[in-house]
């Protein structure tokens, strides 16, 4: 077994027999994750941080760790694998529940928000992550809101709206994602000759 898997191992087993008694300090993996420690350690370590040599020492760090191709894939892939647990997705799920069910808490939230994005160049970066997030088509049918549609006269399935207007606009010169929505949610009977449904089964993806 590698290092990594049992790391990743540990931290299933701890939590998935945390609640039956366990008295485990920490999250386990590497490091001390979830340890819990005095106000005095707390104290002393709020000093020994959080100064100019120890931000630089851990960016440093960090740095050569995720230059190593290897070392970003398994990073990635562990994060992936505990975020998809549903035990995690409600534990998180409620906390942002009861976080923003403060109005006080919310009022921050906008406050942070507002003052972030009057920045040009944070909207400017802002914008050019989302659209890297969506330039392809496999990226825009997988992501998490994506519906997928069928075209009843063809059968050919798209994963978005979107994908099927850029097929109508290939093959038509024309074609507007709005427009399929409308004929799916049944506001109109048709667009652009074509009768579309949204469909439940897996996403086929026709670019």
């Amino acid at each position: 077994m590698q290092e990594w898997w049992a790391f990743e191992l540990e931290c299933e087993l701890i939590l998935k027999y945390r609640d039956h008694g366990l008295c485990n300090r920490t999250d386990g993996g590497e490091g001390a994750s979830g340890v819990v420690v005095s106000q005095e350690t707390k104290q002393k370590l709020l000093k020994q941080r959080w100064t100019d040599e120890w931000r630089n020492n851990l960016s440093t760090k960090a740095q050569e760790r995720f230059a190593n191709p290897e070392y970003r894939k398994a990073h990635r892939d562990r994060h992936l694998k505990v975020m998809n647990r549903p035990e995690v997705k409600q534990k998180l799920r409620l906390k942002a529940l009861h976080q923003f069910a403060n109005p006080v808490a919310v009022e921050l939230a906008r406050q942070k928000t507002i003052e972030q994005f009057s920045n040009p160049e944070a909207r400017k970066h802002a914008s050019k992550k989302a659209l890297e997030r969506f330039n392809t088509p496999d990226k825009r049918a997988a992501h998490v809101q994506a519906k997928a549609v069928i075209c009843i006269e063809t059968g050919k399935v798209f994963g978005t709206c979107t994908l099927a207007a850029e097929w109508l606009r290939s093959t038509l010169g024309r074609g507007d994602n709005s427009q399929i929505s409308k004929v799916c949610r049944g506001v109109i009977k048709t667009a652009y000759g074509y009768t579309w449904q949204y469909v439940t089964q897996p996403k086929g993806v026709l670019a």
